[in-house]
């Protein structure tokens, strides 16, 4: 089966599924990809959810052009742009008032 995804410059990649490899994670594992690694996986089928986490690396003089309100940590340096919202880290492992913020976040 040949896959055709076209991308932002207009470039095709041909993606067949017969060079893909299976990668089998055991419960508790994860994996760790590019974020334009194409991957997917099966229905997950047990009674604990399934948990995806996405980190992206980025300049500060970097901005969205396309969201009114946007937030990020910044991992080093200084910020001389002012082009998002900057988070504190977290106080501790779900401190109640991490997630308050955290919901007034994704809620505006």
């Amino acid at each position: 089966m040949q896959l055709e995804l076209e991308v932002v410059r207009k470039t095709t990649w041909r993606l067949y599924e017969e060079d893909a490899v299976d990668v089998t994670l055991d419960a508790g594992e994860m994996s760790l990809h590019h974020g334009r690694t194409f991957h997917a996986s099966h229905s997950n089928r047990t009674e604990d959810r399934r948990i995806g986490v996405a980190f992206r690396y980025i300049a500060p003089s970097m901005r969205q052009t396309h969201a009114r309100k946007v937030t990020a940590m910044q991992a080093r340096g200084k910020d001389n742009y002012g082009h998002f919202e900057l988070m504190e880290p977290p106080t501790s492992l779900f401190a109640p008032e991490d997630i308050v913020r955290l919901k007034q976040i994704f809620t505006a």
